[in-house]
């Protein structure tokens, strides 16, 4: 009675067995391979081993051309400032008001953009209520100095030793005449920054706005020094730091002597908040002191309030008020003066 039961089931074992080949032996779809697919932009890598890495600046000046092309009621012209190299992203805003003081360029720090919500975009738009127009130009991230790699020789034997040395020397002489001849056909970023700091002037100019206050913030305070005193003496240019850091740029220059040798009004504003800023300022007022700097302000802004929105609507006031103070009626007060002089009579007229 056991011997059919045990037929059956070695039948069965026996289609199972050939059901599972046939199935192996069917050819299954392909599996797309994605691991040379660049998961950051969507896009495959342009080789083997390589990765195409986006461009932060690029997008983030795309994301703000788009934002401010959605704003329909913007009083912004975007404007693509051409440099004798680049175009630079620029956001002109005309005065707001029946009359014109004359135009500000408004330089942004390296952490920060041309609109940025906390400090750039209530300045530049803020000022046009009073008589400015106002300029915020994008700039260019500094390049990344790259560190070189290091190979040390170990465990070889003196003769080794001395070869791989001498290899090593004589790679790094021809490393160092490359790189120097690359380094006087590749631009700094101190001469960069002037340049693109000259077209957005002579664009203020083509406005006709002839009287140009240049404002820069955090690092960016360094690199407006340094266009200030390339360009100075000039009348019609002043100088705005607010909350001045030292660049860190292989090329950029040391602010504390760049204050010394300053003989264009500027003014200096700094948040009491920040324990360091406090330091720095006082560091900067002791260097103008003892540079006799006569045309030099320097000017603590109080946020009585944690409220962000508080404390940037009271910058904007002080600031206002000083540029009124400092410029609008020192200019207005030039032509009465020039009419004032006594004239000279002599004898037989």
């Amino acid at each position: 009675m056991k011997l059919p039961t045990i037929l059956s089931a070695g039948l069965l074992l026996l289609l199972s067995g050939n059901a599972l080949s046939a199935e192996d032996s069917t050819p299954k779809p392909a599996v797309p391979d994605t691991s040379s697919a660049d998961t950051s932009t969507g896009t495959k890598s342009a080789g083997a081993g390589e990765r195409v890495q986006p461009d932060p600046e690029s997008l983030r000046i795309t994301a703000l051309v788009a934002a401010l092309q959605q704003e329909q009621a913007s009083e912004t012209e975007v404007i693509w400032l051409e440099t004798a190299q680049e175009s630079r992203l620029a956001l002109y805003q005309q005065t707001g008001t029946g009359e014109s003081h004359g135009g500000i360029m408004i330089f942004h720090d390296q952490a920060t953009g041309p609109d940025w919500p906390t400090l750039v975009n209530p300045l530049r738009s803020d000022l046009t209520d009073h008589g400015w127009n106002t300029l915020a130009i994008s700039l260019p991230v500094p390049s990344v100095q790259i560190v070189p790699e290091r190979t040390i020789p170990a465990l070889q034997d003196k003769d080794q030793v001395q070869e791989a040395t001498q290899a090593e020397s004589n790679d790094a002489a021809n490393e160092t005449n490359t790189a120097t001849e690359e380094s006087a056909a590749t631009e700094s970023y101190q001469q960069t920054f002037s340049r693109i700091a000259a077209a957005g002037s002579e664009l203020l100019n083509q406005k006709g706005h002839a009287t140009q206050v240049v404002i820069g913030i955090g690092d960016a305070a360094t690199w407006a020094t340094d266009y200030i005193l390339q360009n100075q003496p000039n009348p019609n240019l002043h100088l705005v730091l607010i909350n001045p850091i030292q660049a860190k740029d292989d090329s950029a220059p040391k602010l504390s002597e760049q204050l010394a040798e300053l003989k264009t009004p500027t003014l200096d504003l700094f948040f009491s908040s920040d324990q360091q800023q406090l330091k720095s300022a006082k560091l900067r007022k002791r260097i103008v002191l003892r540079s006799k700097i006569d045309d030099y302000q320097q000017v603590r802004i109080n946020q009585r309030s944690d409220d962000s929105k508080k404390s940037k609507q009271w910058l904007n006031r002080q600031l206002q008020g000083l540029l009124y103070s400092r410029i609008v009626k020192n200019v207005a007060a030039k032509p009465a003066a020039i009419q004032a002089q006594p004239t000279q009579i002599t004898p037989g007229n």
